[in-house]
């Protein structure tokens, strides 16, 4: 009786170049997929990457609008608060209208003496002359700039000029009066105090109207009194800077 014999395939040289061949493409299917999946992991973390530059970006423009926003709201804010404090109404209207504010009364001293022998009449009179000045300003030949937002009113006007110069007769005093014995006439008396009063009077308007420092004087005191005047007539705005200069 015969035997069937099984021949084993495995030991086929088939079967043995299959085994390599599966081997191989096994680690290239293991190496396909690793790769894969680092490449979609790369793809996502570049989209998450992506994703999160695009929300800083979209935050910091939308920080950055929001307080544009806020600082032009607080600007209009401030700009109109600003313009309703400094709405106010400056009153010059009352110093425009004084022609002549008298600022500084000036005066002086002279003393006039006549001797017998500088007369036809032999009279010695000595005289002690007082006389007085006012200097004034014009107030309506100024000029008026006002800034209510600054709240500063500048006021030019023509300088100092000195009026009412005159003799201060009460006060006036003889300090000598000799008349020879032989002319007892009155007349001549009254005629030389006539003369030395004249005199008087010349020389009076001439130390008044040609000594600088009356006139510094006269625009200090100018100066000091317009501002106190203007100052007066807006008590409401404490702040209020007046500015005074004098036109040539």
């Amino acid at each position: 009786m015969m035997r069937k014999r099984f021949r084993n395939t495995n030991d086929s040289p088939a079967f043995r170049f299959c085994i390599p061949v599966i081997a191989v493409l096994s680690i290239v299917l293991i190496l396909f997929l690793v790769l894969s999946f680092r490449s979609c992991s790369s793809t996502v973390a570049a989209g998450a990457d992506s994703a999160v530059l695009a929300f800083n970006e979209k935050k910091d423009s939308t920080e950055e609008e929001a307080y544009q926003e806020f600082y032009a709201a607080s600007y209009d804010k401030a700009e109109q608060q600003y313009h309703v404090s400094n709405d106010v109404t400056i009153d010059i209207s009352d110093v425009k209208e004084i022609a002549k504010l008298e600022v500084l009364e000036v005066s002086t001293v002279e003393y006039i003496i006549e001797n017998k022998t500088d007369n036809d009449s032999n009279i010695t009179s000595w005289l002690e002359v007082p006389g007085t000045g006012v200097f004034t300003v014009d107030l309506m030949a100024g000029e008026y700039l006002v800034d209510k937002e600054r709240k500063t009113v500048v006021v030019r006007i023509p300088l100092p000029r000195l009026e009412n110069v005159g003799i201060d007769y009460e006060n006036t005093e003889k300090l000598l009066f000799e008349n020879d014995f032989f002319n007892d006439s009155y007349r001549a008396g009254a005629d030389l105090y006539a003369e030395q009063i004249e005199e008087a009077y010349t020389a009076i308007y001439n130390e008044l109207s040609t000594n600088p420092m009356y006139y510094e004087n006269a625009e200090n005191s100018a100066r000091l009194l317009i501002s106190n005047l203007v100052k007066e007539m807006n008590r409401d705005i404490p702040e209020l800077t007046v500015e005074v200069e004098f036109m040539e």
